[in-house]
């Protein structure tokens, strides 16, 4: 799911000079950070020294996610999860399309970036996928649903690797929140939904548990689909016990290898206890999948040979993970481990961390 702002100017990643980044812009400073692609392709994801790395990558999946520098004057689009009621004040004019499914309320949330994992990530916690629920039905969402405490940010991903989501705590609440369950069905055709796993880089949240079933007990379930159950509770503030705006829990979702490229839905469910009661939030969006070329595989893409990727080194991955294409021979190392699709890393740092072997 993307917000895009209509506002043109210095956009990392605007390689049309439409004021928006898409997808096919994203894909295309990889290839030139890869070294596929010349710089020239596209100047906008170019820093002053005229490099495509990382950083200029980073900046231009969070201007696709939550639009390009604004520019007065300018109008905002945004797409929006389903199934709420909002209190979010606005002075500017907006265009809301919606993803309905069934016969739900929408609302406006605000997306957030996608942020750099660092190395000093505090109270993270990488729960076992390894414990199975039994589908129960879940309550009805009874609570007043006086804001949109979360908002969802997607990234797409590719067979083998993994795509990612946030659930993001939204700015300018008006009251704290200390704890939230949330629930989120995905098709168990596309997705392996077993080996999710969910964890937070932010300073003042904790994640107790992460849970996996088989069946999707939500409201006007998808089909087929798979249930992850994600229990966490905030650690900041003046009591020590909320979360903070922006405070994010992150779940990387693999990507199964015969998944075809194209759209996937994901709809979620979130129960969250705040000073100002219960509030439960409803929504969906949509998760990309890019389908995979017969050569010139890029890094972290499903192969089974060498000569299908770009790098010419196919590897196996970690015990969760497939064979795919590796940044280098790796051979001291562990490639394509399920939180670094591609990369070459010590497997001392695993699974938190990736660092040269």
């Amino acid at each position: 799911m993307f917000a895009a702002s209509t506002a043109s100017g210095d956009c990392v990643g605007d390689c049309g000079g439409t004021g928006i980044v898409t997808i096919s812009n994203l894909v295309l400073g990889v290839n030139i950070n890869l070294g596929l692609q010349p710089a020239s392709a596209c100047p906008a994801f170019q820093n002053a020294q005229g490099k495509v790395d990382i950083t200029q990558l980073v900046k231009a999946v969070n201007n696709a996610l939550i639009g390009c520098p604004p520019v007065t004057g300018t109008e905002t689009r945004t797409t929006t999860p389903t199934g709420m009621t909002t209190e979010v004040p606005t002075s500017t004019s907006t265009h809301t399309p919606t993803h309905t499914l069934g016969s739900t309320p929408t609302h406006t949330p605000m997306p957030t970036p996608i942020s750099t994992p660092t190395r000093t990530p505090s109270n993270t916690s990488t729960n076992t996928p390894a414990r199975t629920l039994t589908p129960t039905p879940d309550p009805s969402p009874s609570a007043t649903p006086f804001a949109q405490v979360i908002d969802l940010g997607v990234v797409g991903g590719q067979p083998c690797s993994t795509t990612e989501v946030k659930f993001s705590i939204s700015d300018g609440l008006g009251f704290t929140v200390s704890a939230l369950r949330i629930d989120f069905c995905v098709d168990a055709t596309a997705f392996k939904v077993q080996d999710v796993t969910c964890s937070t880089f932010s300073a003042s949240v904790s994640v107790d548990s992460v849970e996996h079933s088989p069946s999707c007990n939500l409201d006007d379930p998808l089909n087929p689909a798979g249930q992850v159950s994600v229990n966490a509770h905030g650690t900041g503030g003046d009591s020590g016990n909320a979360f903070q705006p922006f405070d994010s829990v992150d779940c990387a979702i693999p990507v199964l290898p015969q998944t075809a490229g194209g759209s996937y839905p994901i709809r979620y469910r979130l129960a969250a206890t705040t000073s100002r009661g219960s509030v439960i939030n409803v929504g969906e969006g949509e998760i990309d999948v890019f389908g995979l070329a017969p050569t010139d595989r890029f890094q972290g893409e499903c192969c089974t040979s060498d000569a299908q990727c770009s790098s010419g080194f196919c590897r196996n991955g970690d015990a969760t993970q497939y064979a795919a294409c590796c940044e280098s021979d790796c051979a001291t190392g562990v490639c394509n481990a399920q939180s670094f699709p591609g990369s070459c890393c010590a497997a001392s740092g695993l699974p938190s961390f990736c660092d040269p072997p």
